[in-house]
Formats: structure tokens, C-alpha cells, sequence
């Protein structure tokens, strides 16, 4: 399994807004799945690690 990070700077900033606001859409519409799909996005962006980017052998990750 692949488990190099595959999401940059970038990216990563904008899954956590995303993640943020999902969330607070969550608590005010007191939505369970709106809050697992929050907790998704949030931990892909603190892996920098998307499994979709995988499956699809996408990176956008610069390289070193």
C-alpha cells in the first residue's frame, strides 16, 4: 500500500477549510454525516494523504 503523502501546501490548507466549515455546518444542522465526512476531510489534510489522489495515482506533492 502507498502511503506517501500525495496532497500540497495548498491543498492541504483548503481541506482544512472545508473541513472546518463542514464541521460547523455539522453542529448547527446536528448532522452525522456531514460530521464524518468533516472528520474525513480534516484527517486527510493532517496526513497529507488523499485516498482518492492514490487510487487515482495523482500527486500533488512537490518533490524534494
Amino acid at each position: 500500500m502507498n502511503l506517501r503523502k500525495n496532497i500540497g501546501a495548498g491543498g492541504r490548507i483548503l481541506r482544512f477549510a472545508i473541513a472546518v466549515l463542514l464541521g460547523i455546518a455539522a453542529y448547527v444542522k446536528m448532522s452525522p454525516v456531514l460530521t464524518l465526512i468533516s472528520l474525513f476531510v480534516f484527517l486527510e489534510a493532517l496526513t497529507s494523504r488523499c485516498v482518492l489522489y492514490s487510487l487515482l495515482g495523482i500527486n500533488r506533492c512537490p518533490k524534494k
